[in-house]
């Protein structure tokens, strides 16, 4: 389970990936050893395997177009996204996971990632923190009522499918014991924006550093008081906004040499999710006090927004390791040491320049309207026009809130370019009509808002009404295509532990070169077999594809029949019997 504010959908196929190549043995934790990645058969059966048990909920005016030329794969995933709206009319804006493992005993455990970095291709600084189960550990209050409170946030109803297993997740998180990091104690988890939380920090201390890239004077004014020494690090346009509130603060930002630049988007909104975001992005609050250090990390930028409107998640851990305090985090390289690293080398003193104009903190008005538009239910219906070709119809549920003069463009995201304009009911609810085959049918609709020449694009997850039931195996069928792909694919169904495949094994012992002649040296057969001595259960699903492939008019290789029609026969006894 996830959570984001910004969600990018071709990056969301990536967390499927990671499994199947950890799965593989292909971490790439090792210096020495990188992660060769993965073939399209690798990634369409990591999707099939895991998506179906992935659940990330995101801001539901933050999720942007997939920018993967494999479009189609978006039908794996389109239950795994859940959009929702802050209760208090603030972004949905923390960034977590929740992740539960099982081994071969059935023996549990358990991950979660507190995180200031949402799941796009930014290329920000951020932070994540990793807390890993411990029996020796101490559990986490109030991670289960955050879990289980996200579904009700939903632009709709979750299915059974899907609410079961969060709340199920959450019932686990309460019990679960969490050992803070290394030279870290005392865990507390603070979730603002959907009850009355209480303030977080203290009121005063001895030294106090804060890292956001997004301020507010009145927060800043809000934070602790420091009797020694009191730093800010900060992007250059939000310290110059602050004005006088940052002025009681050394502040600092983040040196260039260490940023990467992002591809900018002409002429889109301030806040469009099309945008690739750089420099600084973490969020990270220290206080030194005569206790020792605390660390409060997350999502929330030193802003209004953040601890009034917004929903949120801040991690505490409190250490009294001094080289984790803000005298350590901020204290310069000594001299003849060139190899001693500090946090303080990444940071440039700051200073407000005479006559440079605030920053605008005001949205953009297609910001606002996105946030409005997204804050509506859409439905999709579907309805088979001839064997293979299909009728969509994309509507919302409510009248879109459209000042007068911006301009409605939809597509599938399935589709590579922009459609014909939309349509609007006497209602004034929005009408997007087009046909689709099986691999472009899709539960995302891409919608672009112009204005005055701006524009802002982003994607709406509709409530599908009236897909092939049997949808998902002819996807896989459509995809696999050809014998040689299918081949491939079934290597990667059934494949276990001890028979890894990655793309180029799978060519090296031929799958490429599929005659009839090739069963007895291809490890196709072993892997069959293998499935049918461990767990002949598995053998199901290659039964259900291969089907799918038959009555689709689909002809399976030369020589696959006879053997799959045995071993099928003798799985069959062995599941029934």
């Amino acid at each position: 389970m996830g959570t984001t504010y910004t969600l990018n959908l071709t990056t969301l196929l990536m967390v499927p990936a990671a499994h199947a190549l950890l799965d593989a043995g292909q971490s790439g934790d090792s210096e020495d050893e990188a992660p060769e990645g993965l073939t399209p058969i690798g990634l369409l059966d990591a999707l099939h395997r895991t998506a179906d048990r992935i659940t990330l909920f995101c801001d539901a005016a933050q999720i942007a177009p997939p920018l993967h030329r494999r479009r189609a794969l978006l039908g794996f995933i389109e239950q795994a996204v859940v959009p929702v709206t802050a209760p208090r009319g603030g972004a949905f804006h923390p960034k977590l996971w929740a992740l539960r493992h099982v081994d071969e005993a059935g023996r549990p455990t358990f991950r979660l990632l507190v995180a200031t970095r949402n799941l796009t291709f930014d290329r920000c600084w951020d932070t994540i923190t990793v807390l890993e189960s411990d029996p020796g550990g101490q559990r986490l209050a109030g991670i289960g009522d955050l879990v289980r409170g996200l579904p009700a946030l939903s632009v709709t109803s979750l299915p059974d499918a899907r609410h079961k297993p969060i709340a199920a997740l959450a019932d686990e998180l309460d019990a679960v014991r969490f050992a803070p990091p290394e030279g870290f104690r005392n865990l507390r988890l603070h979730v603002f924006g959907l009850d009355e939380g209480p303030w977080p920090f203290p009121k005063s201390c001895h030294r106090l550093l804060v890292v956001s890239p997004f301020l507010s004077s009145t927060t800043l004014q809000r934070l602790p008081t420091a009797t020694t020494r009191r730093a800010l690090m900060s992007r250059p346009e939000a310290l110059s906004a602050a004005g006088q509130a940052a002025s009681t603060y050394e502040c600092f930002t983040l040196n260039s040499a260490v940023l990467d630049d992002a591809p900018d988007v002409p002429r889109a909104s301030r806040d469009d999710p099309r945008r690739v975001q750089d420099g600084l992005h973490a969020k990270l609050y220290v206080t030194d006090d005569a206790t020792g250090t605390s660390w409060w990390t997350g999502s929330a930028n030193a802003t209004g927004a953040a601890f009034e409107r917004n929903v949120e998640v801040l991690l505490q851990l409190d250490t009294t390791a001094e080289r984790h305090s803000v005298r350590a985090l901020l204290q310069q390289r000594r001299e003849g040491d060139p190899e001693r690293r500090t946090f303080r080398d990444l940071l440039l003193s700051w200073e407000a320049e005479d006559g440079h104009e605030p920053a605008d903190d005001n949205r953009d008005e297609l910001d606002e309207v996105r946030r409005a538009v997204t804050a509506i239910p859409f439905t999709a219906t579907v309805a088979e026009s001839e064997p293979g070709r299909y009728e969509v119809t994309y509507r919302s549920d409510k009248p879109l809130p459209l000042p007068a003069g911006v301009e409605v463009r939809c597509r599938p995201a399935t589709v590579a370019q922009l459609d014909q304009p939309s349509v609007f009911d006497t209602e004034g609810r929005l009408v997007f009509c087009t046909s689709a085959t099986l691999t472009n049918l899709s539960a995302f609709l891409v919608i672009e808002l112009t204005l005055a020449g701006l524009s802002t694009v982003f994607v709406v997850r509709c409530t599908l009404h009236g897909e092939p039931e049997d949808r998902r195996q002819r996807l896989i069928a459509d995809l696999v295509g050809d014998a040689h792909r299918l081949v491939r694919y079934l290597l990667a169904l059934l494949a276990d532990d001890e028979l890894p495949l990655n793309g180029e094994e799978v060519d090296r012992v031929g799958a490429y070169d599929w005659t009839g002649a090739d069963l007895e040296r291809l490890p196709l057969t072993e892997v069959m077999l293998r499935a049918l001595a461990k767990d002949p259960g598995r053998l199901r699903e290659v039964a259900d594809l291969l089907k799918t492939v038959r009555d689709g008019g689909g002809q399976l290789p030369d020589g696959l029949d006879g053997l799959w029609d045995a071993v099928w026969h003798v799985a069959q006894e062995d599941i029934h019997g």
